[in-house]
């Protein structure tokens, strides 16, 4: 009887929490929950946020997931997540990421910086132009082997005075695997209706090679 509650109560609790990110991101996507009000709102939901598009700006809301690899099951987790991913790409992109805004909530509703207690935590980017990605470039043949060599340099500088982390060539490649793995498994699930034998080409390319 005290293991179906306790089954109870965690079904519960994740209940609430769908509940409680299906009303954030439902604020987050009315233009009237920004100052000044805009006229429109673009939301793109990943595997572990929901990405809000509003003019110049660009809010990210974690979902309260927990993956072998990550946990934001928690607003601490995920308050966790988002000071950390703001700190380590502003070495980068110092002019892209704008920093972290707490989203409260009182008896009013929600609100972006406001006094209530904090229900959650948005990292906040300056919004780019979706043109000019990498994605575009290669779609539309205009990205050039200028833009790659350049790119390169830049990341070779950055990581030839980044903090080095000592790990056992072995535990390195077996934690790739296993990651690959596992996209591996999350793109062939028939819900997403990818092609199978084009994933599978690429799995066959990534598998380690017994030597």
């Amino acid at each position: 009887m005290l293991e179906r509650q306790n089954d109870l109560s965690i079904e519960e609790a994740e209940n609430d929490s769908v509940s409680a990110l299906a009303r954030k991101v439902a604020f987050l996507g009315q233009p009237g929950s920004y100052s000044p009000a805009l006229d429109r709102i673009q939301a793109r939901e990943t595997h572990m946020s929901w990405i809000i598009m509003n003019g110049a700006r660009v809010y990210k809301l974690k979902k309260p997931v927990r993956f072998p690899y990550l946990d934001f099951s928690t607003p601490a987790r995920r308050r966790a997540a988002c000071l950390a991913e703001d700190s380590l790409n502003r070495r980068l992109a110092p002019d892209v990421y704008l920093g972290v805004v707490p989203l409260t909530e009182s008896a009013s509703g929600y609100a972006i910086g406001g006094n209530g207690p904090v229900a959650d935590w948005l990292v906040v980017m300056c919004r780019l132009n979706e043109d000019e990605t990498l994605e575009a470039m290669l779609r539309s043949g205009k990205a050039r082997t200028a833009d790659a060599e350049q790119l390169a340099a830049v990341l070779a500088r950055f990581y030839s005075h980044a903090a080095r982390v000592l790990i056992e060539p072995e535990t390195y490649l077996a934690s790739l695997h296993q990651a690959a793995v596992l996209d591996w498994r999350t793109l062939l699930k028939r819900s997403f209706g990818l092609p199978h034998g084009t994933i599978s080409r690429v799995a066959s390319v990534q598998r380690p090679r017994s030597t």
